[in-house]
């Protein structure tokens, strides 16, 4: 054997030894995947949802070994809990693995939890570290660190939770609705069951007979729950009966640990309806009785008969024609811009009048000149009591001096949703005359606002030229407003600002709206049977097609995770429920499915097959080289 061919062999066997020693070593750990649930109820979280502090979670680790050579040492996987910014990390827990296969995936469901001094600002970092001891040897080591930055929350306790019942059923207006003493709410508590909810607790309580009647619940946190209401014991028994047969659509309110309850986002039960606390969550609720059945009730029916001027105060003659007895009403005397709120205290059998005096006419700044001053009484003027008729409590006196005035009773129509963010509602103030069923009350966001009198002028063209208003608020009173009705702008009515809404008008074209205040939170009726729930089909919702779970694509509904082609063009369903575009080749991934090559290690997308031409190219460059030397 000459030189040449002893040095080719040399050359050849170091390189194939090169080759195999770098086969038998070949090891690449890394995590493929990891996702987190709830230990309570089997839940899993999304990433971006928000955790709790002693919470018992479970993390689900995907390893993968890359490489081609089995691993026979054994190793650790620990899962630390870190500051946001990666420091005060510890190992809150760890799972040992004694071997692992070449070229092969392993899932491990290890327990986690998260301690107070874990959290910075709300947040927190989960790290998973595959072998951090070094006991395995890798072909690439700075690939075995995971971590994720997670919104972390402190734990937190019971929230008492009031619920009272209303009338709504009997009259389908919600201005009209008032507050039913000694009632009956039943609180359903209920788990997730597939795309809806069960029942699987009754709890009863009565609202009471005290002023403002309500049923209060303790809700646990991350306790799931309805409520509905009933006029009857009777009628909550059957309604229990009822529900504990059914499945529910709607989204439950759950304990989010904020002192209020909140709807939650239909079955992604960790994220609040419309992701926002102020449009999901309720301090309080009131809810329609539901009583399964009829039930036929009798109320009492309070009018004023006369208001006249007695010798040192007004005198309203107040009588009950209705068919129960009413005690501690409420009435109200107005003039001259004052107001004197008075109690009735015992029982106004039915059939029965009374006369009721207001104070005297000093406490309305009135000295000799009383009637000349019109005045104006109101029986239950806030509504607390259910009457067979709510229009006939209003009396009034108009003086001969005052009949040459242009008075003007108004009264709110066409009730319409104004303004985008915040969202209100508009009315139109016009004359009684021209709509003599309307009124000159009426409720938004749980305050009522009344137009008490308006006062107009006329200019020299005979078109308005100032407008008076006298506009009363509950919680307020009664406020005075001199405007221009020449005046086409909105203008704000501060003095009626309160914590259910604030005020603007139009004086030229006498609109008046209504805005939320920021504290202000506006339940919607829902109907339950209207409720889509999660589905592979498009739900129709307001008249559109939308999906409730998933990416919409072509009219359907596709799964996360879910790869499409269109021609040269890859595009995938990510987590948020949108389409997006898929990786190139050494973009950052986290998936598989996020790379157009399907392939996502380390971190990165790879093009696998790419990787295996040009390794193979290698090898046969080299040979191609020694055969030239050697011959």
């Amino acid at each position: 054997m000459n030189i040449k061919n002893i040095l080719l062999v040399a050359i050849l066997v170091l390189f194939a030894s090169s080759v195999f020693v770098s086969a038998t070593n070949d090891v690449d750990l890394v995590v493929d995947d990891f996702y987190i649930t709830s230990v309570a109820d089997g839940h899993t979280y999304n990433l971006q949802d928000t955790f709790t502090v002693g919470e018992t979670l479970n993390v689900h680790i995907t390893l993968r070994n890359w490489g081609t050579s089995a691993i026979t040492n054994q190793f650790q996987v620990e899962i630390m809990a870190c500051h946001p910014d990666g420091t005060g990390c510890h190992i809150a827990s760890n799972v040992e693995v004694h071997s692992f296969g070449a070229e092969r995936k392993g899932s491990y469901k290890v327990p986690f939890t998260f301690s107070a001094h874990d959290i910075v600002n709300g947040k927190s970092m989960i790290k998973i570290v595959v072998d951090g001891d070094g006991q395995v040897a890798e072909t690439s080591e700075n690939n075995n660190i995971e971590t994720e930055e997670l919104n972390v929350q402190e734990s937190f306790a019971s929230v008492l939770f009031g619920v009272s019942v209303n009338d709504w059923p009997e009259h389908k207006n919600s201005a009209l609705s008032k507050t039913i003493k000694n009632a009956y709410v039943n609180m359903y508590t209920v788990v997730l069951d597939g795309d809806a909810f069960k029942v699987v607790g009754v709890e009863t309580k009565s609202t009471g007979p005290q002023e403002y009647p309500v049923a209060r619940f303790t809700i646990e946190p991350q306790q799931l729950v309805y409520f509905e209401g009933f006029r009857t014991r009777e009628g909550a028994v059957q309604g229990a009966e009822q529900k504990k047969s059914l499945l529910w659509t709607a989204p439950p309110y759950k304990n989010f640990g904020n002192n209020r309850i909140c709807q939650t986002d239909y079955t992604n039960i960790n994220q609040m309806l419309g992701q926002s606390e102020s449009y999901a969550c309720a301090t309080m609720l009131s809810v329609p009785y539901k009583d399964v059945g009829v039930v036929s009730f009798t109320y009492p029916d309070l009018t004023i008969t006369s208001l006249t001027h007695g010798d040192t105060s007004f005198k309203a003659l107040v009588c009950n024609v209705g068919e129960e007895a009413i005690a501690n009403f409420k009435i109200t005397f107005e003039a001259n811009g004052k107001e004197n709120t008075l109690t009735y205290v015992p029982t106004l059998s039915t059939g029965s009048c009374v006369e009721i005096s207001s104070w005297g006419y000093s406490h309305f700044g009135i000295q000799d000149t009383y009637e000349t001053v019109d005045a104006k009484a109101e029986v239950d003027p806030y509504n607390e009591f259910i009457e067979s008729d709510e229009t006939n409590n209003v009396a009034v006196i108009t003086p001969s001096s005052v009949l040459e005035r242009n008075w003007v009773e108004m009264v709110f129509v066409n009730r319409r949703i104004a303004g985008i963010n915040p969202q209100g509602f508009e009315y139109d103030l016009v004359p009684i005359n021209f709509y003599p069923t309307a009124q000159n009350c009426v409720v938004e966001y749980s305050e009522k606002l009344c137009i008490e009198k308006a006062y107009v002028t006329l200019g020299n063209d005979g078109r308005y030229d100032k407008v008076i208003l006298w506009l009363r608020v509950n919680s307020i009173g009664t406020k005075t407003f001199e405007l221009n009705a020449r005046d086409n702008t909105f203008v704000a009515l501060h003095e009626l600002d309160n914590d259910h809404f604030r005020v603007e008008l139009n004086p030229m074209l006498m609109n008046l709206r209504f805005y939320p205040t920021e504290e202000t939170t506006i339940d919607s009726v829902i109907d339950e049977s209207q409720l889509p729930g999660p589905s592979i089909e498009p739900q129709l919702v307001n008249g559109q097609n939308v999906c409730t779970i998933g990416c919409a694509y072509k009219d359907k509904c596709l799964p996360a995770g879910t790869r499409i082609k269109v021609g040269v063009v890859g595009e995938f369903c990510n987590w948020d429920d949108t389409m997006a575009k898929q990786l190139d080749t050494g973009e950052s991934c986290s998936n598989n499915y996020e790379c157009g090559t399907n392939s996502c290690v380390s971190g990165q997308c790879v093009d696998l097959a790419k990787r295996l031409d040009e390794q193979q190219n290698l090898l046969e460059k080299i040979l191609e080289w020694l055969r030239k030397i050697f011959g």
